[in-house]
Order: structure tokens, then sequence, then C-alpha cells
């Protein structure tokens, strides 16, 4: 009875492995949201920091501190969103005129496809935000 009896799959029989290509695709699918998702925590610490403890209460350029603080995230936030799209971008548009095979290729297709859309939907909700800033007053909750 010095045996152990091992009752399940080992860890290495359970663990899945993702093959690159897979990899990729889903990278593509979270990176917008993922990418906006830090953008909107930083802004929103930035302008919370600011008013509460007035922290970039000056001027830059003409505009106050925190507002130009926020805009200038804001195109960092869009480039990170456009890098990160583009290849998703051109991996769908080679998989669209591509044969379709045995492969996988209607699902990496169709998984590029969304990436792209997310892409978009998040560059756009990501200017929206930034616009915001521009337009509505900061720090007059009191």
């Amino acid at each position: 009875m010095s045996e152990q009896t091992q009752m399940g799959p080992s860890t290495e029989e359970i663990t899945p492995t993702m093959p690159p290509a897979a990899r990729r695709v889903a990278l593509r699918l979270l990176g917008a949201p993922v990418i906006y998702s830090v953008y909107f925590l930083i802004a929103y610490f930035l302008v919370e920091i600011g008013c509460g403890l007035g922290f970039l209460q000056g001027r830059v350029a003409g505009m106050p501190a925190l507002t130009a603080a926020v805009l200038a995230l804001t195109v960092v936030a869009l480039a990170a969103i456009l890098a990160q799209g583009l290849p998703g971008y051109r991996q769908w548009r080679r998989a669209r005129v591509g044969a379709r095979d045995e492969t996988g290729g209607d699902t990496q297709r169709f998984a590029s496809g969304v990436g792209v859309w997310l892409t978009l939907l998040f560059l756009l909700v990501t200017l929206l935000t930034g616009i915001a800033e521009v337009v509505l007053s900061r720090c007059r909750w009191a």
C-alpha cells in the first residue's frame, strides 16, 4: 500500500498549449480593451489627484496642466491601440483573401475581424473620453 495512485490526469496532460497564431489572435482581441482600461484608470486617477490635492494646477500651452496631461495620455493610448490593431487588420485582410482550409481559417478570419472591430470601437471610445476632458469642466463637484 506504499504505492500512491494518481486520482486524475497529471498537470502536463491538462495544461492546454495554445498555438502561436491563436495566441496572436487572442492578444489582438484583448489588446484594445486592456489599453483603454489602463488609460481610463490612469486618467481618472490623474483627475482625482489633480482636483483633490491641487496637483497639476498650472497652465501648459494655454490650457490647464491637468487637461494637457490627460490629452497627452489620450494621444499615447490612441497610438498604442493603433499599434496593436494594425497587425490584426493586416492579418484579417490576408485571411479574407486567402483560401479557406481545414486548419481553422474561418475561425481565425472571424476572430481577426472581431479584433479589428474592437480596435475601432476602443479607438472611438478613447477619443471621446479625451474630447470630454476638453469640453467638460473638472473639479467643480463641491
